[in-house]
């Protein structure tokens, strides 16, 4: 996206979803803030994709540029830090060569592979915004009708499920086959922004908080990078998109109420860098054990460490944003301008 074409309310956006991001990582599984984030995070960064997706076949080295550089560099000084608790050895290079490729979230004990943390989401962007732009181009040029696409993807997204019980792919393919899911259904919810008018998205947005609030008082988990789920799995689904929807909506009005807001512009900001961002509390979680620091404490107190975690990571941005200023940016004022991601 040109920084003359942003939006700033999809900025804000993928601000909220990065925050979220780093929000959740404070909290083991079992921790109701963790279920909360955990339920709209990461499908929300996949849903913004697909909103700002073009129909046409995406640009393979720009987007290789921006997904597969910070996801190598990542992987390159996670191996110099294990290099501080372990010595070179033939098993050591094979883990870490297995960790590069397979690119999992968490360890594989079955292949004795480590996982490589939270950079297996940019491996998983990367194949499903491939998968979805050929794909896409190919029903473009033939004319498929959006009921099949839908089922299609629907259907990438239970295969990507059902390898995931049998078998672990190399390169997040099976994060990558469900995220190509949530990307069309981003490219949906566009569709929807343009043809229906304000009363009906408001009703959207009522029925979508409704589901999200029965679907967390349910108990449901839906995790795309860990590839696990507690409930019903069709529940898990409609929860992820209902809450994907209503932030993405939530972010538009506020932005609409308050168009003049600083922390706004800010968290604009953190959104169009949710890259650097992400590098960012990569570092800090390699050195502080964040979930360690709350299991132990209660509701209020755990919360209280994850604002001072994203705290700290704000901070860290706000220091290289300063000493490396960039351009200002000039947003758009059409909320449906589409815009490449």
């Amino acid at each position: 996206m040109n920084s003359s074409d942003r939006i700033r309310w999809i900025d804000i956006a993928k601000g909220v979803a990065i925050l979220s991001v780093i929000l959740g990582h404070t909290f083991m599984f079992g921790n109701p803030v963790h279920a909360f984030v955990y339920s709209f995070h990461i499908p929300l960064f996949f849903i913004v994709s697909g909103y700002l997706a073009k129909p046409k076949k995406v640009d393979i080295k720009k987007l290789s540029k921006r997904l597969l550089c910070p996801y190598f560099a990542i992987c390159f000084s996670t191996t110099c830090l294990s290099l501080i608790s372990q010595s070179i050895s033939g098993s050591w290079v094979r883990r870490m060569l297995g960790a590069v490729i397979w690119a999992s979230g968490g360890d594989i004990d079955e292949l004795g592979i480590p996982g490589i943390g939270l950079a297996w989401f940019l491996m998983a962007m990367y194949v499903a915004r491939l998968f979805h732009s050929y794909t896409l181009s190919f029903f473009e040029k033939r004319g498929i009708a959006e009921h099949y696409r839908f089922l299609y993807f629907f259907g990438a997204l239970m295969l990507g499920w059902g390898l995931s019980k049998l078998i672990v792919l190399p390169f997040s393919l099976e994060q990558g086959l469900i995220a190509s899911f949530y990307i069309y259904m981003g490219s949906l919810v566009r569709k929807l922004d343009e043809h229906v008018g304000p009363a009906l998205r408001m009703c959207l947005c009522l029925l979508a908080l409704g589901i999200w609030i029965i679907s967390l008082q349910m108990g449901c988990f839906y995790s795309i990078g860990n590839l696990f789920h507690v409930r019903s799995l069709a529940m898990g689904i409609l929860m992820s998109l209902s809450s994907s929807y209503f932030v993405l909506q939530l972010c538009e009005l506020v932005d609409d109420f308050f168009s003049a807001s600083v922390a706004l512009d800010y968290l604009a900001r953190v959104g169009e860098c949710s890259l650097t961002v992400l590098c960012i509390h990569w570092i800090e979680a390699s050195f502080i054990q964040w979930g360690v620091m709350s299991a132990n404490a209660n509701l209020s107190m755990s919360l209280a460490i994850g604002l001072q975690h994203i705290a700290l990571v704000l901070g860290i941005y706000l220091v290289i944003a300063c000493s490396f200023p960039t351009a200002s940016v000039v947003y758009s004022q059409s909320s449906s301008k589409r815009s490449d991601s």
